[in-house]
């Protein structure tokens, strides 16, 4: 039997429950799952890679603990993802769909993914409503603000709510 091997690629600055929902789907059709930090130029990073890839790991260790490992985590570097995903013996990449937004953006992806390696499918999961609204940006743009953390705290796991904490810590004078 095949062995089936997919793929998650993101940012994760932070990972939040959204994320960690996603994950759990792909684990339910992959037997092997590579979660993959990523940078885009475009965007300004709170966390560094390394810091990234820990809170990732801190947040999936547990689903992983009664099993042989399932999950693994590394950081991409100025390569094609769909290029990582051929090299690493993937079979699927792992996308979530919030939205129209996201739909129209993971097609064009999948699209292009196709042409550079056609054996690699897309896999698409929608979350259910309550995750809809998650992001990282969003979790984001709420810190620092009074009872900040409430809010937070419905969004992200405990390790990284309390990487938050530590991060708007640093900030204050």
């Amino acid at each position: 039997m095949t062995k089936r091997i997919g793929m998650i690629a993101g940012s994760f600055d932070p990972i939040t429950n959204g994320h960690t929902w996603l994950i759990e789907q792909a684990l339910t059709v992959v037997d092997k799952l590579y979660v993959i930090v990523g940078n885009n130029p475009a965007k300004k990073y709170m966390f560094t890679d390394a810091e990234r890839v820990l809170l990732i790991d801190a947040v999936c260790d547990p689903m992983d603990a009664h099993r042989p490992k399932r999950i693994f985590t590394t950081f991409l570097d100025n390569k094609l993802l769909i290029n990582v995903a051929a090299e690493l013996g993937c079979n699927f990449l792992i996308r979530g769909i919030r939205n129209a937004e996201d739909f129209n953006y993971e097609s064009q992806v999948l699209l292009i993914n196709r042409k550079i390696q056609p054996g690699i499918e897309t896999l698409f999961f929608i979350p259910p409503r309550e995750l809809t609204e998650v992001s990282s940006s969003t979790v984001k743009g709420l810190m620092g603000f009074e009872g900040w953390e409430d809010v937070v705290s419905t969004y992200v796991a405990k390790p990284v709510l309390k990487a938050l904490k530590k991060r708007v810590k640093e900030r204050q004078p």
